[in-house]
């Protein structure tokens, strides 16, 4: 699981939910309270990860658990696209273990725990994609 920031608006373009929730292993996640019927647009955000957009989800029977979203790791600080900056922010903490003094969890990719090559080589697998606005 990895925190992700959500938003959701309705077919008129207002957003109508705006908050933290966990993406799965599968990257199910909940929007957190049931919706009415209907088609909405979602955008979300995982840490380390850019962000994605779905226009048009359709959301059946008061459901708040939604369809898998992919996760593109690399993003380490944040900005929504992955570049040097987020390779030298890894490099701040390569070779820390969490509870290590340095250690940086947004540069670990991977879910071991630990800031290393295998973190490296999804920075360099994805350098120059952009997240969804």
């Amino acid at each position: 699981e990895m925190l992700a920031t959500l938003k959701v608006f309705s077919s008129d373009g207002t957003q109508i939910i705006n908050r933290q929730t966990r993406l799965g292993q599968a990257g199910r996640f909940s929007a957190g309270k049931p919706l009415d019927d209907g088609t909405y647009d979602v955008w979300i955000k995982p840490v380390g990860c850019l962000a994605a957009r779905a226009s048009g989800c359709t959301i059946p029977m008061k459901t708040d658990v939604w369809r898998p979203f992919s996760c593109v790791p690399g993003d380490v600080n944040g900005d929504n696209k992955i570049d040097a900056a987020d390779a030298n922010a890894l490099s701040n903490a390569f070779d820390t273990f969490e509870g290590d003094e340095g250690y940086l969890p947004d540069a670990e990719l991977t879910g071991d725990h630990y800031v290393g090559t295998d973190d490296y080589l999804l920075i360099s697998q994805n350098v120059g994609k952009v997240g969804a606005d």
